[in-house]
């Protein structure tokens, strides 16, 4: 039996087990976070200081990111503030959100994000 959905790694919680409240809240932490996304920025290098005070705010982890975003595989993934700790989520192939401080829509190709177009004259997006 498998222990944790495919696409997102959300664990899933059997008879008996201890401390299910834990894997609920990072459950509905993930489904909050890839639901309508938007993150603040995918150019950030170094994560703000106190989690705490970004609590919810998702950025994307660039190349080259340091202190706590170092982790060399977690390039591109995305990272959500909670509870004073950074969550991690690996993108999936066509994942589409809004990044805050370029103002434009992003997809995932399934080695980097890609921005798209916007034309803001016909409300149309394309590459």
């Amino acid at each position: 039996m498998e222990h944790a959905t495919p696409r997102f790694n959300m664990g899933y919680i059997y008879p008996n087990q201890t401390q299910k409240e834990f894997l609920i809240n990072e459950a509905l932490l993930r489904i909050d976070s890839l639901m309508l996304p938007c993150v603040e920025s995918r150019t950030l290098k170094t994560p703000p200081p106190d989690p705490h005070l970004h609590h919810g705010e998702i950025y994307i982890v660039p190349e080259a990111a340091d202190s706590a975003w170092s982790w060399v595989g977690g390039v591109q993934h995305l990272v959500v503030a909670a509870s004073g700790n950074w969550v991690w989520i690996k993108p999936r192939k066509g994942m589409f959100l809004w990044v805050c401080d370029e103002m434009r829509p992003c997809v995932y190709d399934g080695s980097s994000w890609r921005a798209l177009k916007v034309s803001y004259v016909d409300g149309l997006f394309g590459f």
